[in-house]
């Protein structure tokens, strides 16, 4: 049986909005210069792990050196009576090299938030490139109906 190669310490940022948190199994593959790690399913045996505005982390090993982390995949199975999650942002560390990896998400997987999708692949940050502020979405302004209850106060102001 193969031994571990590498060790990566990887930590998950669920973010703080209402409903950020998933009732799902999490699953994450890491993507790297040499490599792919195998698919690891991200539990806890004592806690649910993905709670709104937790902070988690996972020792994963894999077979080989994948070399300089270039991404991950993420995605969940949708189950559980809450199953979308909001995921603010993530570190990878290789825990032989201490090289670290940081990823800005700000992203839902979901079927009914953002963009609908379960699966996410999310790119190593550049530590060079300013950071975007996140402006959270507002929803459009209506305009007032000129009929029911507006409508008499706006004959009585025309009048005046």
């Amino acid at each position: 049986m193969p031994t571990a190669a590498m060790s990566f310490l990887v930590t998950l940022h669920t973010g703080s909005r209402w409903g950020a948190g998933t009732t799902a199994d999490v699953f994450l593959q890491l993507i790297g210069q040499n490599g792919t790690s195998d698919v690891h399913c991200l539990r806890h045996p004592h806690f649910s792990p993905f709670q709104q505005g937790s902070v988690n982390c996972f020792l994963l090993t894999t077979k080989k050196d994948l070399g300089d982390i270039c991404s991950f995949r993420v995605w969940h199975n949708n189950k559980g009576p809450s199953p979308s999650w909001f995921l603010s942002r993530a570190k990878v560390e290789n825990m032989t090299t201490r090289t670290t990896w940081f990823f800005i998400c700000r992203k839902w997987l979901s079927l009914d938030k953002g963009e609908h999708l379960l699966e996410r692949t999310f790119s190593v940050t550049n530590p060079k490139t300013p950071l975007a502020r996140h402006v959270p979405e507002r929803p459009q302004a209506r305009e007032l109906p000129k009929t029911g209850v507006i409508a008499p106060f706006l004959k009585a102001m025309r009048m005046s």
